[in-house]
């Protein structure tokens, strides 16, 4: 599965080796990114934040992320907007093994 990099402006690459590909995502209220794919991922949110995940398919999630509050991921393809009245932040981890 091919690991793609979002949007420059927001995200940012922190460490990537063969294992993991570590980046720092923020997105200011009415962002979107572009549909985009992920192997298996590990999102540690450093705000509190509302998403809106739109997949592949068409359908769509709305998601409500807690600070600190770790989620895994199976692999997908999503666009994410953000849906809330504060700026996004959080760390992602793509799993490439």
């Amino acid at each position: 599965m091919a690991i793609q990099v979002l949007v420059p402006w927001i995200t940012k690459l922190l460490l990537e080796n063969d294992r993991v590909k570590v980046y720092e995502f923020s997105q200011k209220p009415g962002e979107k990114t572009e549909m985009h794919e992920h192997p298996d991922f590990i999102v540690y949110p450093l705000t509190d934040s509302e998403m809106r995940f739109t997949y592949k398919d068409g359908t769509t999630r709305e998601m409500k992320f807690k600070k600190g509050e770790a989620k895994f991921n199976t692999a997908q393809w999503h666009a994410v907007e953000n849906i809330g009245n504060s700026e996004t932040r959080l760390l992602a981890i793509d799993l490439k093994k």
